[in-house]
Parts: C-alpha cells; sequence; structure tokens
C-alpha cells in the first residue's frame, strides 16, 4: 500500500508517470530521442522538436507543481505538529513547575517539622540529664545518711559488741552496696574508705560470732552471726570457704600429726577426738544455715551447696575422713590397726555417741539439719574402718580354719587339746568381734563355717574313737562352740 502511495504521488495530473525520471539506468538522451520518435511522421522537424520541448516543458512544470504542492503540505503538517508539540512542551513545563513547587512546599514542610522535633528531643535530653543530676543528688544524699548512720551503728558495736548492733551495721552495708553512687565524687571517695574498712571489720565480726557459737553447739546463735554475713552479701562465699579451709586445716594437721606404727592406739584415740569435735561444729553450722533459711528465706543453703557440691556436712566429712585414711591405712599402721580392730571398734564407737541418734543394724547414724541423715558415720565407715574390718575378719577366719585343722592332723583321731584350742579360738574371735555388731555379724558367719567343720571331723573322730575319754572332751567342745556362737 506504501508502494502504490509513492507511485501515486509521482503521477501527474496528466497522467504522466514521473517514476522513470528516478530510475538510476534513466537516459534523457534516450527519452528524447523516443518523445521525437512518438511524434507524427508527417509533421516538420521544427514543428516536431517544438511539440516534444512543448510536451516536456509541460511536464516539467507539472512536476514542480506537484512537488510544491507536496512541500506545502508537508510544510502545513509539520506547522500542525510544531504547534501540537508547542503545547505537550508547554504542558511540561507547568508539570515541572508544580513539581517544583511541591518539592519546595515538602522541603518546607519538613523544615517546619524537624525543628520541633528537635527541640523536642533537645528537651528530652535537658530533661533527661536533669533527673539524672536528681538521682545522683539522691543518691548521694542517701549514701551521707546511711554513712552517717553506719558510723554510729559502729561505735555502739564497738562499744557493746552486742550481736544486734553487728547486725545493724551490716544491714546499713547492706544497703549502701545497693545504692547506685555515681562516679567522681570526691565526698562518696573519701567516705567510701571508711566503708570499707568497716564492711571488713563487720565481716570479722559476723565469722567470730559464728566460731564462738560452733564451739558452744548452739546453732541459733551461728545464725546470728550467718545473718550479719547474709546482710553483706557474702554468705554464700563464707560459709563455703570457711568449710573448705577447715578441711584444708584438718588434712595439715592429721598429715603432721606423730604417728607410732607399732602403737598409734593413742595418736588415733587423739585424732578421732578432733574428728568428732570438728564433726559436731561443722553438724552445727548446717543446723544453722537451717534456721537461716528459714527466718530469711534468702536461700543462703542452696548456695553453699552450689559451692561445695553438696551439703555442708557431707562435704566436709568426705575431705576429713579420706585424709584420715591416707594417713591411718599406710602400710605401717594399718597392719596394726586391722589386727587389733576390736580394740579399735570399743575405744571409737563410744566417742561416736554425740553424733548418735538412733543405732540401725550396728551402724549408728543421726538426722542432720536438712533432714537427711547425717553422714558422718556412714563416711567413717565406708573411707576407714570397713577396710579395716574386712582385713581383721579375714584374719580371724584364717586363725579359725588354722585351729580347726589343727584337731585333725591324723585323720580319724581328734586330740582332745587341740579340739579345745580350737574351741577357745573359735569362742574368743567371737568374743572379740561383740564389740560391733556389723563386725561380731561377719566373724560369726567365718565362726560357723569353722564350727561346721569341726562338728564334722568331731563326729567322724567320735565314731572311730578308741578312748572315751576322748569322745567326752570333744563332745563338750562342740556343746561349747554352739553356745558361743
Amino acid at each position: 500500500m506504501e508502494t502504490d502511495s509513492a507511485a501515486n504521488s509521482l503521477r501527474s495530473p496528466t497522467g504522466i508517470d514521473h517514476a522513470r525520471f528516478l530510475a538510476e539506468d534513466f537516459s534523457p538522451l534516450a527519452y528524447a530521442q523516443q518523445q521525437l520518435a512518438s511524434a507524427s511522421e508527417g509533421t516538420a522537424d521544427d514543428a516536431r522538436f517544438t511539440h516534444v520541448l512543448a510536451q516536456l516543458q509541460s511536464q516539467a512544470a507539472a512536476l514542480e507543481r506537484q512537488a510544491q504542492a507536496t512541500v506545502q503540505r508537508e510544510q502545513t503538517a509539520l506547522l500542525e505538529q510544531i504547534v501540537g508539540v508547542r503545547g505537550v512542551d508547554s504542558a511540561l513545563s507547568q508539570a515541572e513547575e508544580h513539581v517544583r513547587e511541591i518539592k519546595a512546599y515538602m522541603h518546607t514542610l519538613r523544615a517546619r517539622i524537624r525543628v520541633p522535633h528537635s527541640q523536642a528531643a533537645a528537651y528530652a535530653r535537658q530533661a533527661g540529664n536533669l533527673q539524672a543530676a536528681a538521682a545522683g543528688v539522691r543518691a548521694v544524699a542517701r549514701f551521707t545518711q546511711l554513712a552517717r548512720r553506719l558510723r554510729t551503728q559502729m561505735a555502739d558495736a564497738l562499744r557493746e559488741e552486742r550481736t544486734s548492733d553487728w547486725a545493724a551495721a551490716a544491714q546499713t552495708l547492706g544497703e549502701i552496696a545497693r545504692t547506685p553512687l555515681p562516679a567522681g565524687v570526691t565526698l562518696v571517695e573519701r567516705e567510701m574508705h571508711a566503708v570499707d574498712r568497716h564492711r571488713v571489720r563487720v565481716q570479722a565480726a559476723g565469722q567470730q560470732l559464728i566460731e564462738e557459737a560452733l564451739v558452744r553447739h548452739s546453732a541459733s546463735d551461728a545464725a546470728a552471726g550467718l545473718h550479719v554475713l547474709g546482710a553483706l552479701g557474702d554468705l554464700g562465699d563464707s560459709v563455703a570457704l570457711r568449710v573448705r579451709r577447715g578441711a584444708a586445716a584438718w588434712a595439715a594437721e592429721v598429715a603432721a600429726h606423730p604417728m607410732a606404727p607399732a602403737a598409734p592406739w593413742s595418736d588415733v584415740a587423739a585424732l578421732v577426738d578432733r574428728l568428732l569435735d570438728e564433726g559436731l561444729r561443722v553438724r552445727t553450722l548446717e543446723r544453722a544455715l537451717a534456721v537461716h533459711d528459714r527466718r530469711r528465706a534468702d536461700g543462703a543453703s542452696a548456695a553453699v551447696r552450689s559451692l561445695l557440691g553438696d551439703h555442708v556436712l557431707a562435704f566436709w566429712w568426705r575431705a576429713a575422713v579420706a585424709a584420715l585414711a591416707a594417713r591411718l591405712l599406710a602400710p605401717a599402721v594399718r597392719s596394726t590397726l586391722a589386727a587389733g580392730f576390736p580394740r579399735l571398734a570399743r575405744a571409737l564407737f563410744p566417742k561416736l555417741e554425740p553424733l548418735v541418734l538412733t543405732r540401725l543394724g550396728g551402724m549408728a547414724t543421726a538426722r542432720g539439719a536438712q533432714g537427711d541423715e547425717d553422714p558422718g558415720v556412714a563416711v567413717l565407715w565406708d573411707g576407714l574402718l570397713a577396710p579395716l574390718a574386712a582385713q581383721y575378719v579375714d584374719a580371724a577366719a584364717a586363725r579359725m580354719r588354722t585351729a580347726v585343722a589343727r584337731c585333725c592332723v591324723t585323720p580319724g583321731i581328734m586330740d582332745p587339746r587341740s579340739a579345745s584350742a580350737a574351741a577357745r579360738c573359735i569362742a574368743a574371735e567371737v568374743h572379740l568381734a561383740a564389740a560391733h555388731v556389723r563386725l561380731g555379724a561377719a566373724v560369726v558367719a567365718e565362726a560357723e563355717r569353722s564350727v561346721r567343720d569341726f562338728v564334722h571331723a568331731a563326729g567322724t573322730c567320735i565314731t572311730d574313737a578308741s578312748s572315751g575319754v576322748e569322745c567326752a572332751a570333744v563332745v563338750d567342745c562342740v556343746a561349747a562352740l554352739r553356745v558361743a556362737v
């Protein structure tokens, strides 16, 4: 369609096709010859030339008019488009102006919003600074009041040395520790040195109250000392440190205590006395912690357990018995203690009576402050006495078996004197072990085995015996053994 419109635009109103003049192979000379040849043959040459020239001029004029009309038409269209573009450009200019106005208004509005906000933020900062300054002034004023009160309380405590005065001073020190104080205040820094000195004195006084109460085995007085340390805020650390230091001091004392391997009985008795005395003190300390928990409910016992890993009493008994066992179970001393274990049991278990509230199967137990069984006797038995008792039972069983074996050296013949000796040996072992029910039970079990062996051998010998005196002696020994066991 576009090709046809282009061809029509090149066609003159007279129907002459002007497209040929635009062809690349157009030859003006050939076209002129063609026009001359198409003229009338009878026409003269001048007339023919004139006719062709007039025709060509006519075509050129028509082509010029057509070109002029086309140019005018396109110019008019372009002018109309230019007018439209000017309108669009005017609209765009107006839109840009509106955008610039909107931007300027937004900037103005933002500035109007920012300025009050900045002023409000500045006022808020100023108010916060004023509040912080007021809080600092109040804290310093509160600190000075507490410091004056502490000086009065310390003077009363040092003069009267009453527990209530020390507790009041400790309470004031706790309040000072909880008061947030500003840094760099000369008055606070100068007064804080005196506060620190008072804290050291109050802490030492609380620990002294506890130690004096433990010597008297007074749980309520020890709880008063614990209250002083609790008000200071270091109750758990102080109690745990006291227990650890006590265990370390006990271990050092046991290691340095002189010991005669051949006759250690007096040395062992002295160590056991010290062990039980310190055990009663630690037990009083645990009861004092229970009393403090009931009065204050600040979780002091839980804090101490978290630091020690167990109850105070259980921790101390394990550490104390371990140190004592390391010394008494050494080979040089152990053999002597094991050989004379009944003597050790007779000397030791009456000393345990201060710890004993009930006896269960011969094992002394006591109720601790936390409602659990006092582990002292059980730990002492398992860590120290049980190995010695086992060694003694094995030796006693060997002695009884040896005595029974000596009765029938010759098969079928039992020596009445050997039988009487075996009976006395078994009875003596049972009698010696009777000092402690658990030890006696173990020895009796071994004695029953020896009696069965003895009765079996005696029955064989009585059947084969030829002497009535022999039979009577053996029967008397069997009867005596059954009575003893």
